[in-house]
C-alpha cells in the first residue's frame, strides 16, 4: 500500500532495522520538503512519540489556535499541503531535548 507509513516500514526494513522503535529524523532545516514531510508522518504513524523529528517541522502539525495565516502559509508548500499540511497532532510526550546526550548514549535504535 502506498502509505506513509508504509514508507517507513519499507525504510526500517531496507536498513536492517525493521525492530527498530526509536527512531530520530534529522533535519538542517524547518522549510518544507515533501520528502521529508512523508517520512516524519509515517515514521510518527508507526511509532508515536518514540519517532522524534528534530528541528520540528511546524507546517505538519495541526496549529494550536487556527489562525489566518495558515492559508497564506499553505501557497508555500508543495501542492499547497495539501496531503500533509497541519495533519500530525503534536504530542507532549515526543522529547525533543538534549538531542546530542541522547545520541552520545545510544538512545535511538536508528538515526
Amino acid at each position: 500500500r502506498l502509505t506513509t507509513e508504509a514508507l517507513a516500514r519499507y525504510i526500517l526494513e531496507t536498513m536492517g532495522q525493521a525492530q527498530a522503535r526509536k527512531v530520530l529524523i534529522l533535519s538542517a532545516h524547518p522549510a518544507p520538503d515533501f520528502l521529508r514531510e512523508s517520512v516524519v508522518h509515517g515514521f510518527r504513524q508507526r511509532l508515536g512519540a518514540e519517532a522524534v523529528d528534530f528541528i520540528k517541522p511546524l507546517h505538519l502539525y495541526e496549529p494550536r489556535v487556527a489562525a489566518p495565516w495558515d492559508l497564506a502559509a499553505r501557497s508555500e508548500l508543495y501542492g499547497n499541503g495539501f496531503t500533509y499540511a497541519y495533519r500530525l497532532r503534536d504530542d507532549p510526550r515526543v522529547d525533543r531535548s538534549d538531542i546530542a546526550k541522547r545520541l552520545r548514549d545510544h538512545f535511538f535504535d536508528v538515526v
